[in-house]
């Protein structure tokens, strides 16, 4: 909602797209899956603002990831946050609400 409210073309786009699938009548849970718009605006949403902000993983058994060898019986934390908010993969505006 905040961030409808900060971007209110966003808001426009989405009570277009609903008002175009349901016109007056109830919404339904076949016709929500049909909002593509508003898919969107919730992806990006969840991406700048996740629900958890990490996990966590054990390895069971020593592996490579990339170049690192990690021995087995470790736990690797996982940041949502971090990759959600990195440069290299969601580029420099990554920031910004642009779904």
């Amino acid at each position: 909602m905040l961030l409808l409210s900060i971007h209110t073309d966003w808001q426009e786009e989405a009570r277009k797209e609903v008002m175009t699938h349901f016109g007056s009548r109830t919404p339904d849970a076949d016709g929500i899956m049909k909002l593509k718009t508003m898919t969107m605006i919730i992806n990006e949403t969840l991406r700048l603002y996740p629900p958890a902000f990490e996990m966590m993983r054990k390895v069971e058994k020593e592996v490579r990831l990339g170049n690192f060898l990690v021995p087995g019986n470790t736990n690797i934390i996982i940041s949502y946050l971090s990759l959600h908010h990195d440069p290299k993969i969601w580029g420099e505006d990554v920031h910004l609400f642009k779904p």
